[in-house]
């Protein structure tokens, strides 16, 4: 090779090295966002919600309407108040006097006067509960709970929960087991808690994706009032939160499921069997709009005259009529009494779904005298949304159990109907939020607010390539010159 062809060659090496080798743009740099977008979601899912458990009127005698007062009118009773108990402190049964006021003007059986010690009503409890929550824009961006009683017992420790937070990260989750536990009449098997939550900086600018938190519950068996509700074989619960979607159209996705096999009413007299679980997903993107999905649960039912009965269809309900609630075990001394408040933070602003209540009746007409109705249910979705933001509550099955009223003294009809339970089954909430359209939180000039971009570094991209291509040219060049000074020999 000669001396001009060899520069010409080296020339040519160093300017395509030279593409090679400079630095280019960082166009993806993993730098967060200066202020985090309004990513949000929430998730809730429990076993067991006892909107109301009266032991009192489920151990009544059926004397003179399952055991409560005598009324030859149907004039609206007054406000409930508790006797006085045995109890050293009277905040609790306060506390329990002010839940039967309210659970009396909002539900759905005929109003009734009660007159009972706090510990023989629980109302406003739940059991098996799963909570998960990530707030982009909180202190708090991403945390999970597991809870096996939602509530507490006065004069008692607080029930034992597992709970995450991040920052910082926890990438893996936390579990505890518990043993057989008793809270008043509600008594639980073994189970097991568990909660994850991680944070990336790339979540809050809406670049990240996957599973954000997530949280578990598990319990072997339950029993509310000894043989009236049982819940023999293993159910559990799961909630996660999350982010979702290809290229720039991140969705905030919560997620909310039940899983149950079967439950028992007075002493196995009802058996319901769990076929299909119940699952909720809200979703909400910046771009696309938010999406509820529900899948109800199917049931089958079965019972005195009633054979493998299956329900199938939201707001799908069967009455069964049994002779017998069993018997009763003895409440404690000490009321089961709602949670003071949730473990984990939630997404404030929400908009609240309303209405779908249903699932219990005030009308007993036809029911045999004396006798016990037990209502199997199944719920529908209720939904509401405000902006960008959605929300969404289920409840899978609902069960009423109901004494119905004696007819005595020659009296049609006389008495008045005994609630004696009022369950959920599979409680569901799930919420999703996204940032508004055109309005972003990422502090920057005008240019860079408009993109929502991440900061380029490294040198011009259209000066490297000039560079390069130049070299290249002169290189060949170089070589062209040389050949045609080299003469053929004759």
């Amino acid at each position: 090779m000669t001396p001009a062809r060899s520069l010409a060659a080296s020339v040519a090496a160093l300017g395509f090295a030279g593409t090679l080798t400079a630095p280019l743009p960082a166009l993806a740099a993993p730098e967060s966002c200066a202020r985090p977008q309004r990513y949000a979601a929430q998730a809730e899912a429990e076993l067991l919600r006892i909107q109301r458990l009266d032991l009192g009127a489920a151990a009544a005698k059926r004397e003179h309407g399952a055991g409560l007062p005598k009324r030859d009118s149907d004039e609206r009773p007054s406000s409930p108040s508790p006797e006085p108990s045995s109890s050293a402190s009277p905040a609790p049964e306060e506390s329990a006097g002010k839940v039967l006021e309210e659970l009396r003007t909002e539900s759905s059986f005929a109003p009734a006067a009660w007159r009972k010690k706090p510990a023989d009503v629980v109302a406003g409890v739940g059991l098996g509960d799963a909570r998960s929550v990530m707030i982009a824009d909180a202190p708090v961006k991403s945390a999970a709970a597991g809870l096996i009683l939602n509530g507490r017992v006065a004069g008692a420790p607080a029930a034992e929960q597992v709970l995450r937070q991040a920052p910082p990260s926890h990438p893996e989750p936390i579990e505890q087991h518990t043993g057989p536990k008793r809270f008043g009449p509600i008594q639980v098997g073994g189970g097991a808690m568990s909660a994850r939550a991680r944070w990336e900086p790339e979540f809050g600018c809406g670049t990240g994706r996957g599973e954000i938190s997530r949280s578990s519950t598990r319990l072997d068996r339950i029993r509310l009032g000894g043989d009236l509700i049982a819940v023999p074989s293993q159910s559990s619960t799961a909630s996660s939160t999350g982010l979702h979607g290809n290229g720039g159209a991140a969705r905030s996705v919560a997620e909310a499921t039940v899983t149950a096999g079967r439950i028992e009413i007075a002493g196995g007299e009802v058996r319901i069997k769990i076929l299909r679980a119940p699952t909720l997903r809200v979703s909400m993107s910046a771009t696309e709009g938010g999406e509820v999905r529900f899948q109800p649960a199917v049931v089958e039912v079965s019972g005195p005259g009633v054979s493998g009965t299956r329900l199938e269809t939201s707001t799908d309900r069967l009455d069964v009529t049994v002779d017998d609630l069993g018997p009763v075990t003895e409440s404690s001394p000490s009321p089961v009494l709602p949670s003071r408040g949730s473990p984990v933070p939630s997404i404030p602003g929400l908009p609240i779904p309303s209405g779908g209540a249903g699932g219990g009746s005030p009308l007993l007409e036809g029911a045999p005298a004396g006798k016990a109705i037990v209502r199997v249910a199944l719920g529908d979705v209720r939904q509401a949304s405000k902006g960008h933001a959605l929300a969404a509550r289920a409840t899978a099955v609902k069960v009423s159990v109901l004494r119905a009223p004696e007819r005595g003294r020659g009296k049609a009809g006389y008495g008045s109907a005994g609630a004696v339970a009022e369950l959920g089954i599979g409680m569901l909430e799930a919420a999703a939020v996204a940032p508004e359209p055109g309005r972003h939180t990422v502090e920057a000039g005008p240019a860079s607010a408009a993109a929502a971009t991440l900061p380029v570094t490294g040198p011009k991209l259209a000066p490297l390539v000039i560079t390069g291509a130049g070299l290249l040219v002169g290189g060949m060049c170089a070589i062209l010159l040389g050949s045609r000074r080299r003469r053929p020999r004759p």
